[in-house]
């Protein structure tokens, strides 16, 4: 009786064994699809933020920096015509339409949640939104007229973070030099398509076990950086301009007719190139510039229980 109680006691400990084990093969194969699919809802609600701020500037009929000297002055201010030209200051005369600024922050970009926070604890303005709590870029030479053209994109473009003046309606103008980029240059798209948080050095150190192949490997690394820097001129590194949800050849846009997609690589430069060769509008030809967020230092309080 003792030696059948414990065969049976033994039996029941391998079925446990054989439980346990096919659990963690089920676990093995479902945590990357559950991973993939969380990371396509976050997609799918950034591609739907860029559809409002894209309806939202449609509802201008004619965007800020489109508009004639006088219309400029109403939207912004006597003698703040630049504003328009600056993420920061850009939505004044239609983020209201979007409702709230959560809007400006993607859920692909869930470091910016810490800076929205305390922008908002502290008092939100639409007239001067803080670029860090901002997860989209606005492409400033986009028309009302021309339907193909990009308005915003997530802020993970990679572009030249140099600007130059650009005739406008109302005269010349430069975009703001910190958030600016350029997007072509003579004839040519000059946009490298979308960064991403893979391509962060840490990322392929870890799996270099010896120490000598992680420092070849981080020399590489700021290799990279200095021939990017070089080509696209000063600006901020890929820590500031990616977000944590996207890689490579991923992101989001948003056309002035109100639509927007999840996106990549081949088709932003598709896109760029049909917006470069547009004519027409209130404008005879589109800027080549957008102003892009970046994430910078957290200064504010986010001690809440004082």
């Amino acid at each position: 009786m003792k030696t059948s109680l414990k065969n049976k006691s033994a039996f029941t400990l391998i079925e446990l064994l054989v439980v346990i084990a096919i659990i963690g093969i089920l676990a093995a194969m479902l945590l990357p699809a559950l991973a993939k699919a969380k990371v396509k809802a976050a997609r799918v609600k950034c591609v739907n933020n860029l559809k409002t701020i894209a309806q939202a500037a449609n509802m201008q009929d004619i965007l800020p920096w489109n508009r004639p000297p006088n219309g400029v002055a109403n939207a912004y201010g006597a003698g703040k015509s630049v504003n328009c030209l600056n993420i920061e200051t850009i939505w004044k005369p239609f983020g209201g339409d979007m409702g709230t600024p959560k809007v400006l922050m993607s859920p692909c970009d869930p470091e910016v949640v810490m800076h929205q926070q305390g922008v908002q604890a502290e008092g939100f303005d639409w007239a001067d939104a803080e670029a860090a709590m901002q997860s989209y870029a606005v492409f400033l030479g986009a028309s009302t007229s021309r339907p193909n053209n990009i308005i915003a994109s997530t802020r993970n473009i990679d572009a030249h973070s140099e600007v130059s003046p650009w005739k406008w309606n109302w005269g010349t103008a430069t975009p703001n030099a910190k958030y600016g980029v350029t997007l072509w240059e003579d004839g040519d798209v000059e946009a490298g398509g979308f960064r991403g948080a893979d391509e962060i050095g840490g990322h392929q150190e870890e799996h270099h076990e010896e120490e000598g192949e992680e420092h070849h490997e981080e020399e590489h690394e700021e290799h990279h950086e200095e021939e990017h820097e070089e080509h696209h001129g000063a600006g901020p590194g890929l820590m500031k301009i990616t977000m944590a949800m996207l890689n490579k050849n991923q992101g989001q846009i948003a056309l002035i007719d109100g639509s927007a997609r999840i996106s990549n690589d081949a088709d932003l430069a598709g896109s760029l190139d049909k917006m470069m060769k547009s004519v027409g509008g209130n404008t005879r030809f589109t800027a080549p510039f957008a102003t892009r967020p970046w994430l910078e230092e957290d200064d504010h309080d986010h001690d809440h229980d004082h």
